[in-house]
């Protein structure tokens, strides 16, 4: 019988959000880690979704990357990308 292990991570951010890599960085990572697929979830847009599913097909990542978002259901969580503080 074979067995099915295959390694995904389903909440991804990227410079278009909150995260620090762009799309075709943040692929490339997840596909040194060993990787077989991800969902970029960028709060509030999909924007990272084509250049991330062309860095999957480019890297091996399997069907590119999903799209997801992250979407404020209350007015205190904003949804707007925080300032980051440089060190």
């Amino acid at each position: 019988m074979a067995t099915w292990r295959q390694r995904v991570d389903l909440h991804t951010h990227t410079s278009y959000s909150d995260g620090l890599d762009s799309p075709t960085q943040l692929v490339a990572k997840a596909a040194q880690q060993g990787l077989h697929s991800m969902a970029i979830t960028d709060h509030d847009i999909l924007a990272a979704l084509p250049e991330a599913q062309q860095a999957g097909r480019a890297c091996g990542v399997e069907d590119g990357a999903s799209n997801g978002s992250e979407v404020p259901l209350s007015k205190k969580s904003g949804g707007r990308k925080k300032e980051r503080q440089s060190t």
